[in-house]
């Protein structure tokens, strides 16, 4: 339903392909991802959501074994790097903070943030960079419109393992 009324609106500038596959594997989602990206040309960002639901092969029965999950997201990254396009992949945390199903999940990511949701801003908490610095930031968000940014809300924090802290806006 969702994908018939984006349909309906006529987004020129932004495209946005939706696959729905309850019982999605890896090897559909390569060629999916792979026949889309074809199609649309000049892909922008490629989203998966519930990396947990989606199995290596179809003999695959559990839907929350760390395994797939682990081999899922290698895999993402991996595509990633052969498309030269990014991939986004939300994740449910535990109230600590943690990955809630498998902690590998995050191994093959460069980086991970915590969202939190605020009034009329977004904090993008970083929990995960690859390299030395993590990058905390709020971005404005107008939540009618669904737009996150580009102006920044607060200050920036850049965190590097070598120095302390730094402040900037």
């Amino acid at each position: 339903k969702f994908h018939a009324a984006l349909q309906k609106e006529n987004l020129n500038s932004v495209q946005i392909a939706i696959v729905y596959d309850p019982v999605l594997t890896l090897p559909k989602l390569k060629a999916e991802i792979i026949k889309r990206t074809r199609k649309l040309g000049n892909v922008g960002l490629i989203i998966v959501d519930y990396v947990n639901q989606i199995k290596r092969t179809t003999a695959s029965e559990d839907r929350f074994d760390w395994k797939d999950q682990i081999v899922v997201s290698t895999a993402l990254k991996t595509i990633a790097g052969e498309l030269q396009i990014p991939v986004f992949s939300p994740y449910q945390i535990d109230a600590s903070g943690e990955a809630r199903f498998a902690k590998g999940i995050l191994d093959s990511a460069d980086a991970a943030f915590i969202l939190e949701a605020g009034p009329d801003s977004v904090q993008f908490t970083c929990t995960k960079m690859r390299g030395d610095a993590k990058v905390n930031f709020t971005s404005k968000t107008d939540w009618n419109t669904l737009t996150i940014g580009p102006e920044n809300g607060m200050e920036v924090i850049v965190e590097s393992a070598e120095e302390t802290p730094k402040k900037s806006s």
